[in-house]
């Protein structure tokens, strides 16, 4: 019987990041990864970089109920820098996904 293989690194790294930067930091790296490279994109949504993404966009610019928009509406609730950049990241790498699959 065949053993699943482990995550790639990139992979592991995005999912372990302890901090907003780190998280910046594997999200490039994978968008670098990525683009152009129809396999790799392919074995990493096997290996499940979908839940990764959608984590990273969700715990960096939740919503608060389903009736709201996502999108800040005052100084109070305006998200960091660094919250949007790791967002900006997840969004093009899922960009780079449904564009070469």
């Amino acid at each position: 019987m065949m053993t699943r293989a482990a995550a790639p690194p990139i992979l592991e790294q995005l999912q372990s990041a302890e901090s907003v930067s780190a998280q910046i930091t594997a999200l490039r790296a994978l968008k670098n990864e990525l683009i152009g490279h129809d396999q790799r994109k392919e074995a990493l949504v096997a290996e499940g970089i979908i839940p990764a993404l959608s984590q990273v966009l969700t715990s960096r610019w939740p919503a608060t109920n389903q009736n709201e928009s996502a999108l800040p509406q005052d100084r109070s609730t305006q998200k960091s820098p660094e919250d949007c950049e790791a967002c900006l990241q997840a969004t093009l790498v899922v960009g780079s996904l449904a564009q070469g699959m």
